[in-house]
């Protein structure tokens, strides 16, 4: 892995909670990570500098060379090629072979890339990796691990230092089931015609003191503290925004649509 950038300056130990990436202005990948600190403060740090690759398994540079400039000019992508040293990925092999490492600026492109060498018989390794998973393999880095980056939003990915798996840090953790009124001949209710009716909350701590909490689209009469009466489903919705906007879980798990089971 490169060498960290930021050596003395301001930085901050991160649990990694999610990543995903979008694209900046230029076009170019940016990974989110999504994590808390140790005090289980939410951080979200946006990772530039990484492109995705894979690689070629043949000597033939100057083939495939030619092959992927004229691809790459015909469908207006951009790529970089080196040759590097790589061992397969089976079977025993006492020493590493040639390859040919291909670097592209859109991860969509990598799939490209891969369908039209397959189609001029050659093979292709690691070009199946999603590229999220890319990043966080190629940085030593697993859901929940831990590392170091600046305090700074926008970093470098040579600037992160992976830490492994420790403690976790204080998870807020809100579990939701929503039941809605089924159809009038027993079909599944669906969000465009059939109310919602109930929705059922879990804590994990407690929100205001209540591990579980009801919420009715209905004003019913109930001096229970776990039961939250409301006006309708439109008065519902809107606290439990209000719920979700102060609890701000880390984790959210919703219950399974019946199609799903």
């Amino acid at each position: 892995m490169p060498r960290c950038r930021f050596q003395g300056a301001i930085r901050t130990e991160l649990q990694i909670i999610d990543a995903t990436y979008g694209y900046d202005a230029d076009g170019l990948p940016v990974i989110t990570l999504f994590g808390l600190t140790k005090e289980g403060d939410p951080v979200t740090k946006y990772v530039t500098g990484f492109l995705p690759y894979f690689y070629i398994d043949s000597d033939n540079v100057e083939g495939i060379d030619q092959l992927l400039t004229g691809i790459a000019d015909s469908i207006g992508i951009m790529i970089k090629t080196d040759v590097v040293d790589r061992f397969g990925p089976l079977g025993y092999q006492s020493r590493p072979r040639k390859m040919i490492k291909v670097t592209t600026r859109n991860p969509k492109d990598v799939k490209i890339l891969r369908e039209f060498c397959e189609q001029s018989h050659y093979t292709t390794h690691e070009s199946d990796i999603f590229f999220k998973d890319r990043f966080m393999v190629d940085h030593e880095l697993s859901g929940m691990s831990w590392c170091i980056v600046p305090k700074k939003q926008y970093i470098h990915h040579t600037d992160i230092i992976p830490q492994g798996d420790r403690t976790n840090a204080p998870l807020r953790i809100m579990a939701i089931d929503i039941e809605a009124i089924p159809k009038e001949n027993g079909g599944l209710p669906t969000s465009d015609e059939d109310p919602i009716v109930l929705i059922s909350l879990a804590f994990d701590p407690p929100w205001r003191g209540q591990e579980n909490v009801v919420m009715v689209a209905k004003n019913i009469k109930c001096t229970r503290k776990d039961v939250i009466p409301s006006e309708g489903e439109d008065d519902m919705l809107h606290k439990l925004g209000f719920i979700l906007d102060e609890y701000d879980p880390c984790l959210l798990y919703t219950s399974p649509s019946p199609r799903d089971s």
